[in-house]
């Protein structure tokens, strides 16, 4: 049987910002003189000059060490302390080594340890199996005098921590990795009050363990004399105070809050942002939506008319019909093409009767047209088998696509738009719609639409930063009156969204400044109460793991003028327009197989085929559709699904990531070409499983917060939900599955992917030969 405390390791972060004098002859020789050496030591380095980060690299790759990995890397996260430290715990998190069985050490670039800090620290934890430790702190302000004793706080308590420093900082965190995991680790949002913030959070876990330990062993220089982040006055030290106070004053009582400004300003001399909150202003008058972004751009220059036909998949009926309606509703004179992917009979016969009694022109693609048709080789080879029921969504795109581009050929002043059968259109589409003309007439091919809404990722992949919404919103609330009315903190949502556009993703590759900065709840009626917003809160949790937006719904910017606003693009979704028929009669959606299943982002590949093969301008603008999430009976990781996604977007991030530096690629890939992309698809995959896994603690974490901290049987749901589906279990069998894609599949789809779509091209000429030219339109083909 292994020992446990044999099993235990240690790894000690190290960030550093222009002090390599420091770093070399303070910090790392204390680390290095430790008489229990650390098992890694990750210098994560975020220098403004380039010289002092070759000297950093320089002296750490000089350390000669047998007791420890050590290492240097660039902070790749947020610049600043926390995306540093985050960093270095990330890579250590890397090193295969199981996080209940690994404490992470900081300490500051310009503090150090005294000898026996580590091995005291481990000590204590192994006698209680505790959690956390923090030593004493001796205070150095400067070399001349004796140092400030500050010691380690008797026990965690959040409100210690709300007013002020409760004993804790950087250099005396000694934590559990997988306690720190839970607690999601340090917040990029703060620049600084960042040690608070997390001891915060780690408070309110309620399950981790901690004791003090009465030594001083960590010295902590603050010298009067230089600059340093907690400099009175400095501009990053103000930032940070002003961003927690933010998160956190709706958590504090009247006398917190009084302890809190005296004490900044005192210190700091930190003053509260001027802000008057007002009720939360519902659009009460408004058909849209809350987060529905009003249409800005003027009126485009009139053209002449254009038909406008409208393609959509579906196999749920009922999940279509309120998207016809809305199409109706918004009377655009445009015919709907829908492709029965699977319906049940009963419901499509009962919509097809409700689309009756509207009048909207809809025509229903049939399986057995679909059938006769794939056997024909209209869809090309890979799709020449057309089995009944549900096809893969490539396969069923690709045949929507040809239907809706031989009908768009008939004319060629029609335009095409593609649409999921979960959108719902509303008065902006007008508005948007005319300004297609004016698009092609710029030389637009395609355009590409943007969500509202619910985001189209799986629900899992947006879950924690929506739990960690509800935590805070929460302590919020709670502190206010039932029976006032909600005040409007939309303007702070505002700013988070402009600043991080992936807000609402957990795996964003853009930012990670977003994941523990909450979004606070904004009213959806016009008066409501602080009472009918929790409860609206607490009942519409249930239903965050089936993808249904509580306090982050897909906002869009819309554009002031599409011309300008356009940009490039082949992030494509459920909402394209086609405004060149060629796109759609050229170009399939190429199928990418993993072990036998499609994976997701076929939509992105053939915007990438149409733009770097066939020389297509295809662009993304603002022009808004609402997406409302499926409902569910069951609540389920759904893992085929995940890995669809993760195997998907690895293969698309890694693609772009060659095509952007290299432009002009026409998608022929030599044997170099292929090395360089699956080096980089494996690389995001792996990177995708890491920022995953550290989302599964994390939600793990917050399930014992809201346990821990709320009394809520509204949530018991969601409660359950988290309880069974975020376990040790279930990651395992997904991590396994992932883990099984076969490189091989990469390159059989790099290598075939201009063939399909060749063979595709030709087939459909090859079928209009035989048919002898009889296609007539919609009437000919549709029963």
């Amino acid at each position: 049987m292994v020992n446990i405390p044999n099993r235990i390791k240690i790894g000690v972060v190290v960030a550093t910002q222009d002090r390599p004098e420091l770093l070399s002859k303070r910090s790392i020789p204390s680390i290095l003189g430790q008489s229990r050496p650390p098992d890694f030591l990750i210098v994560v380095d975020d220098s403004h000059l380039e010289e002092n980060c070759k000297f950093n690299e320089n002296y750490i790759k000089s350390i000669d060490t047998n007791n420890t990995n050590v290492a240097i890397i660039r902070n790749h996260r947020t610049l600043g302390a926390c995306g540093s430290w985050n960093t270095g715990i990330d890579w250590i998190f890397r090193q295969h080594t199981s996080p209940q069985f690994t404490y992470v050490a900081i300490l500051d670039d310009d503090d150090s340890w005294l000898p026996n800090y580590l091995e005291t620290c481990l000590k204590e934890c192994m006698s209680g199996n505790f959690d956390m430790v923090a030593a004493g702190i001796q205070r150095f302000e400067s070399e001349h005098t004796e140092p400030v004793i500050y010691p380690a706080p008797s026990a965690l308590y959040a409100d210690d921590f709300l007013v002020g420093n409760g004993g804790i900082q950087g250099s005396n965190i000694f934590i559990r990795m997988s306690a720190m995991l839970m607690a999601g680790c340090f917040d990029e949002s703060l620049r600084s009050s960042t040690d608070r913030d997390l001891c915060i959070r780690i408070a309110d876990l309620g399950t981790v363990t901690y004791t003090p330990i009465p030594s001083n062993l960590v010295k902590h220089y603050a010298e009067l004399d230089r600059v340093r982040l907690t400099t009175k006055g400095s501009e990053a030290k103000l930032s940070g105070l002003t961003v927690f106070w933010m998160k956190y004053y709706g958590r504090m009582d009247s006398h917190q809050r009084e302890q809190f400004k005296e004490r900044a300003e005192r210190l700091f001399s930190w003053h509260p942002p001027i802000k008057n909150l007002s009720v939360s202003q519902a659009k009460s008058k408004s058909t849209l939506r809350p987060y529905a972004a009003p249409w800005i751009a003027p009126v485009p220059p009139t053209r002449t008319p254009f038909s406008l036909v409208i393609g959509v998949i579906t196999s749920e009926p009922r999940t279509l019909w309120p998207l016809l309606q809305s199409i109706n509703v918004q009377r655009l004179g445009a015919r709907v093409l829908v492709l029965d992917n699977g319906c049940p009979s009963i419901e499509l016969n009962e919509m097809i009767k409700k689309v009756t009694k509207i009048g909207l022109e809809v025509h229903i693609i049939d399986q057995q047209q679909q059938q006769g048709d794939a056997t024909r080789g209209l869809f090309g080879q890979p799709y020449k088998q057309r089995p009944l029921g549900q096809v893969g969504i490539a396969q069923a795109r690709t045949m929507i696509q040809r239907y809706l581009g031989r009908e768009l050929a008939r004319n060629n002043d029609s335009i095409g738009w593609l649409m999921d059968d979960d959108m719902r259109i509303d008065k902006r589409a007008k508005s948007f719609i005319a300004w297609l003309p004016i698009l092609r007439e710029a030389g637009v091919d395609a355009v590409l639409g943007a969500y509202e809404g619910s985001s189209p990722n799986p629900p899992i992949n947006g879950l924690r930063v929506q739990l960690v919404d509800l935590v805070h919103n929460l302590n919020w609330l709670n502190g206010l009156e039932p029976g006032e009315l909600l005040p409007d903190r939309s303007a702070e949502n505002k700013l988070s969204r402009l600043h991080c556009p992936d807000y609402y993703y957990d795996l964003s590759r853009k930012h990670t400044s977003h994941l523990e900065k909450p979004h606070w709840v904004e009213g959806m009626v016009e008066h409501e109460t602080v009472m009918e917003a929790r409860n609206r809160l607490l009942e519409g949790a249930n239903n965050l793991i089936f993808g249904h937006p509580l306090t982050r719904p897909l906002v869009v910017n819309t554009p002031s003028d599409p011309l300008i606003d356009i940009k490039d693009s082949v992030n494509r979704g459920g909402t394209t327009f086609i405004l060149n028929h060629t796109t759609l009669t050229l170009t399939p959606n190429p199928k990418y197989q993993i072990g036998g299943q499609e994976a997701r982002r076929s939509d992105m590949m053939w915007a990438i085929v149409n733009r770097y093969f066939r020389g297509f301008s295809v662009k993304a603008v603002g022009f808004p559709v609402d997406h409302i999430a499926r409902n569910s009976l069951k609540a389920e990781l759904n893992v085929p699904k995940v890995k669809a996604e993760i195997i998907g977007s690895a293969m698309y991030a890694g693609l772009m990531f060659f095509l952007t530096n290299n432009p002009s690629h026409s998608l022929v890939f030599t044997k170099k070409d292929i090395s360089e992309i699956q080096s980089f698809i494996e690389q995001n995959l792996l990177d995708r499983m890491i920022q995953l896994e550290m989302s599964f603690y994390r939600i793990r974490g917050l399930h014992r917060s809201l346990k821990e901290n709320f009394d809520e049987p509204l949530i018991q749901p969601l409660m359950n939900q988290l309880e069974d589906l975020f376990s040790d279990e279930k990651w395992s069998n997904l991590h396994e599955e992932v883990m099984q894609h076969r490189t091989s599949e990469n390159v059989e789809f790099l290598t075939t992917i201009r063939d399909v779509a060749e063979d595709y091209a030709a087939s459909d000429l090859e079928v209009v030969l035989r048919m002898n030219r009889n296609w007539k339109g919609l009437g000919d083909i549709y029963v």
